[in-house]
């Protein structure tokens, strides 16, 4: 119970950051370069028309828009994500109705009999405050051969120097080292496919163990 008390303040205090973040219009669209990052993100993750993609920490929806467009009106992205006011700056977007947009922690999602064909997780990982238990309810949604993709437009050495020098709230959210992901990962339900770090980006692809091919992981220490 003091376990879960501890999470649930953490995600409180999380939720007030992000709330802050979009009263000063903080990540709320995407410059030239982060466009020119999320195209080769795009390339790698091959989104198909009619897919079903589930999106934590979707925020402002800056990405939920290039999501949708990619699944098309036949598909679905569902958009979770803590900040009340982020979301409300999502749905102001007029987002089609593909999309789908939920507060709360991607620990509260169920299946429901439906499962998803992707989970992208852009600028997020060092949010979640249980990192075990977040993967395994995303082994649980999503469907045999579904990919996890964990993305960032700079480095882990990078992020975790960025977010050093921020507020309380999120200052220790760090990308742990390669071993240490790889080792969730692959305790949670997942095969490593590649995990590189360049440009565009950190980029981490995971399926579900036992739904492909032996791990190929290439990582950039």
């Amino acid at each position: 119970m003091k376990r879960k008390a501890a999470e649930s303040d953490r995600e409180l205090d999380l939720a007030a950051y992000f709330d802050r973040c979009a009263r000063e219009g903080d990540m709320a669209e995407l410059d030239a370069d982060e466009r020119r990052r999320l195209r080769g993100f795009m390339v790698d993750w091959e989104i198909r028309p009619g897919e079903r993609i589930l999106e934590p920490g979707c925020g402002s929806g800056r990405f939920t828009e290039v999501l949708a467009a990619a699944v098309g009106p036949s598909g679905l992205v569902l958009g979770v994500d803590l900040s009340a006011e982020m979301l409300a700056r999502a749905r102001g977007r007029g987002l089609p109705p593909q999309v789908q947009l939920r507060r709360g922690s991607v620990l509260s999602v169920e299946a429901d009999g439906q499962t998803f064909d992707k989970i992208i997780c852009l600028n997020v990982f060092p949010h979640f405050s249980d990192r075990e238990g977040t993967l395994r309810r995303f082994a649980r949604l999503l469907r045999p051969g579904g990919d996890l993709w964990i993305n960032h437009f700079a480095s882990r050495e990078a992020i975790n120097e960025f977010h050093a020098g921020l507020d309380r709230a999120v200052r220790d959210h760090l990308i742990p080292p390669d071993r240490e992901v790889h080792r969730l990962l692959r305790d949670t339900g997942f095969t490593i496919v590649s995990h590189r770090q360049d440009d565009p980006g950190y980029r981490l692809h995971a399926v579900k163990a036992g739904t492909s091919g032996p791990e190929t992981a290439a990582v950039a220490d």
